[in-house]
């Protein structure tokens, strides 16, 4: 059975991440207008970004921003100077994944409109386009896993594939995928359903959504790595790899036994009670960089 919804304990929630995008100064926001709504993001570059780096796109979670995606958990630290990154807003902050529509505005042409800018400013390769986010941010990667033949791979952190995608998943061409996903998310299950108690629409299971992405990749069978220690919040990670996909890509699947709703190796956001343990087993910027900077269309 199901906890009763508690709009209170959910409005804690959204105040707490709203809380933590204030007051740290950020790199200098850009704007860009698509369908007639003005959209805004802000840009990393290293300062000795080397020719025709990637470009990685990373996505909030809903009630975030770009800006405290990017103090989150700075991927920038692992990527070095072979990523440009760009952190968007999403409108209301949050994303149109599917199972909600924001006022109308197309978040599928506003990352394109973001992949154009990147290769029209910073020469990024337009074959090594990657798309990172957490929860709500990580459902729209997944969406865009779905729909956007310019990615050529994607990173899921406590997120499932939405309900409506299920028979709708088309990229195009086969796409790398990584998701990252804890036993014990009480914001986004495990093993799949509503999205914090039924109000918030439905997700595949963290096994059926990397499903999908093998089925579409013609993968072989998985292949189990060792899994980490456990961790001193008591938490451990097992990998599951699946390879021998078309065109060389790969399904991964990082399940966090104890994990609740985080990115793990970054700080604890908010209290167990609401969000569960934020793993320290394993570093998931390493990890998600490992996987996406060797992809290609």
């Amino acid at each position: 059975m199901r906890k009763a919804f508690r709009p209170a304990a959910f409005l804690a929630i959204l105040l707490a991440i709203a809380r933590a995008a204030r007051g740290t100064a950020d790199v200098a926001m850009q704007h860009v207008t698509v369908g007639g709504i003005d959209r805004t993001y802000q840009v990393e570059v290293p300062s000795d970004v080397v020719a025709k780096p990637a470009l990685l796109v990373m996505l909030h979670g809903h009630g975030g921003s770009g800006a405290q995606m990017r103090r989150y958990k700075d991927i920038g630290t692992v990527t070095g100077d072979a990523a440009v990154i760009f952190y968007p807003n999403g409108i209301d902050r949050g994303w149109s994944d599917g199972r909600t529509q924001r006022q109308g505005a197309d978040d599928i042409a506003f990352v394109r409109a973001l992949i154009a800018t990147a290769q029209a400013r910073y020469h990024t390769d337009p074959d090594r386009v990657y798309v990172a986010g957490m929860s709500n941010g990580a459902m729209m990667a997944l969406r865009i896993a779905c729909q956007m033949p310019e990615v050529a791979a994607v990173a899921a952190v406590s997120g499932g594939l939405p309900v409506q995608w299920t028979n709708a998943c088309d990229p195009g061409h086969p796409i790398s995928v990584l998701g990252i996903d804890g036993t014990a998310d009480p914001i986004v299950p495990y093993d799949g359903g509503g999205v914090y108690n039924d109000r918030n629409g439905d997700v595949l299971s963290a096994e059926a959504t990397m499903a999908t992405y093998r089925k579409l990749d013609r993968c072989g069978a998985a292949r189990a790595l060792p899994s980490t220690p456990v961790a001193a919040d008591g938490t451990s990670t097992s990998f599951q790899v699946w390879s021998g996909c078309a065109r060389g890509t790969s399904v991964e699947l990082a399940t966090v036994a104890g994990g609740g709703h985080g990115w793990p190796g970054a700080k604890q956001y908010l209290p167990k009670r609401l969000v569960g343990v934020v793993s320290r087993s394993f570093d998931a910027d390493t990890a998600i960089w490992n996987f996406l900077r060797t992809k290609s269309l």
